[in-house]
């Protein structure tokens, strides 16, 4: 047996233990936040095994859930609000900060409670992802709807690290020029499809943009689908269940690589996906469209990458650009009206409001972000405050971002076991990236 079989296995158990005690965790740190989501249960499957659709409720195309909001947006009513509101006051007024709150720190009614456990539903066995409208953070401070926002967290899963500073919450807004290289959701450009370190990522938004910055997502299973259409579809498939090479701008501070599988499928038949459209092509293919020794000696990989990459790209051309959400749904619905065969889009645009909370299930959906252009600090100090509000109409773009993982306790023995498995494969990647990709 390889040392790094041996280590890997060591540390495998150790964790192991850690994420038995999941759910007794304050705030996990980003590393295991990360193995949380990576590791997932699967099967293996024969060479000769052919694949087919799937049709888990997460496989669904935006053209039909566009016109069917009712079944992925929920509101809270006005009592509800009034709730959160004394419940946040109530907590600020104890002074503690806002990291050592608990769940029994903010004791939420029955109605709200069971809105969640449906949202939780959604996002384990769903559609991957849900819409919560009507939190009243154009009454509160920052600091009340973060306050609010990490006590829903516990509510949802455990609320986890973002990066390396163990921060649980973090700002999607643009910091404007800065002397360090930022991660795309600090500044104001456009994201291609990606998903986050996590099981969940949610987002609630505070102000949105001038122009632009419209949130688009897919589902990760209806792409898997589409490339099965493929004339190469089976071997494109079969090749996503292997190992891809990653490129990890050395994530974890010493590989440059690690070598991950974009899809795992479980003993009940769902699929799992780890999908980055841009840091895989970035293994085998330099910017300047050379190839890199990776892509030299496995070409095949960057051929089915492209083509899943084509699925995502093709959709990203529906997005709404730099228009406003008010033109955007009025461009699309004229569009609808006119064309007697309109073209399906995978990909649906959520159009978010200040109060407006979005969360998505990394396992099942990628989201994208178009480019913004913010409003003006002259427009922001001439916007209004309504009465009762203590946030302007207007604002820059600004969505509270945070990351929950999944408790592994209700998870049956046989599905745990593989994810446990899966988690060794993880370690085995991050040792070869010590050894082969620094």
């Amino acid at each position: 047996m390889k040392i790094s079989s041996i280590v890997g296995i060591i540390i495998a158990v150790v964790v192991a233990i850690l994420y038995y005690k999941i759910s007794t965790a304050k705030a996990l740190s980003v590393i295991i936040v990360a193995f949380q989501y990576l590791s997932r249960p699967f099967v293996t499957f024969p060479k000769d095994h052919i694949f087919t659709p799937i049709t888990h409720p997460s496989a669904w195309n935006g053209s039909y859930l566009s016109t069917h909001p009712e079944l992925w947006t929920t509101s809270f009513t006005e009592e509800e609000q009034g709730i959160l509101t004394t419940l946040v006051k109530a907590y600020q007024f104890t002074k503690k900060p806002i990291y050592e709150l608990q769940k029994s720190d903010f004791p939420l009614p029955d109605s709200i409670i069971i809105k969640i456990q449906h949202w939780q539903y959604e996002l384990k066995h769903g559609l991957g992802f849900h819409l919560a409208r009507g939190v009243p953070v154009h009454q509160w401070t920052i600091e009340q709807s973060e306050i609010f926002y990490y006590a829903f967290g516990h509510y949802l899963g455990i609320p986890g690290a973002q990066d390396s500073l163990g921060n649980p919450l973090g700002h999607v807004t643009d910091i404007g020029p800065s002397t360090q290289i930022e991660r795309p959701y600090r500044t104001h450009e456009d994201i291609a499809y990606h998903v986050d370190g996590s099981d969940v990522v949610t987002l609630l938004c505070i102000h949105p943009a001038k122009q632009g910055g419209s949130s688009r997502i897919i589902s990760s299973t209806t792409m898997y689908n589409e490339l099965l259409k493929h004339t190469k579809g089976q071997e494109y498939i079969r090749r996503l269940y292997d190992y891809v090479l990653l490129f990890t701008r050395k994530t974890f501070g010493v590989a440059k690589y690690m070598n991950v599988r974009p899809f795992r499928m479980d003993q009940l038949g769902i699929l799992r996906t780890y999908y980055n459209q841009d840091f895989f092509a970035r293994s085998y293919r330099h910017p300047n469209g050379s190839l890199t020794e990776f892509g030299e000696k496995d070409p095949f990989v960057l051929e089915v990458v492209d083509a899943a990459d084509a699925i995502l790209h093709t959709d990203l051309q529906h997005n709404c650009g730099m228009k406003t959400n008010l033109e955007c749904m009025k461009e699309k619905l004229e569009k609808q009206d006119l064309q007697s065969n309109p073209v399906v889009e995978l990909g649906l645009e959520m159009y978010v409001q200040p109060g407006d909370m979005q969360m998505v299930s990394n396992h099942y959906i990628q989201h994208a972000r178009t480019e913004f252009v913010d409003y003006t600090d002259d427009e922001i100090a001439a916007a209004e405050i309504l009465p009762g509000n203590v946030q302007r109409t207007i604002g820059r773009r600004n969505l509270i971002r945070l990351w929950v993982s999944y408790s592994n306790e209700d998870m049956p023995w046989n599905v745990y076991l593989t994810k446990q498995l899966d988690l060794l494969n993880i370690f085995g990647s991050i040792i070869e990236g010590l050894i082969y990709y620094r």
